[in-house]
């Protein structure tokens, strides 16, 4: 039975950063959640030993839907979608095993 300790980040005002759980390595597994200040949902990912695999939805500070992204080992796999917060697609594209070599800001 693996054991999955609570991680709890910070923000400098107190507020919560982050939730997530990590393993006997203390690698990320399992489900990621960043919150924006207000304490709303800013985003949940799921990671596998510290890599995004899975998953990952962000949401704009209102609540509405910001993006939906799949990875599978650390890769983009699958559908990309991203919203205008009007609700409209943003940016749309099919992945398959593609890295991200940089961010993205929107």
């Amino acid at each position: 039975m693996t054991v999955m300790e609570p991680v709890t980040v910070f923000n400098a005002d107190g507020t919560i950063y982050s939730k997530y759980f990590v393993d006997q390595k203390g690698r990320k597994t399992g489900i990621l959640t960043k919150y924006f200040h207000s304490g709303k949902v800013r985003e949940v990912s799921n990671y596998k030993e510290d890599v995004l695999d899975g998953s990952s939805i962000s949401y704009f500070e209102n609540g509405k839907l910001r993006g939906v992204t799949n990875f599978s080992n650390g890769l983009l796999k699958g559908f990309c979608r991203i919203y205008h917060e009007s609700g409209e697609i943003f940016f749309e594209r099919e992945f398959d095993n593609a890295w991200i070599d940089n961010a993205w800001i929107f």
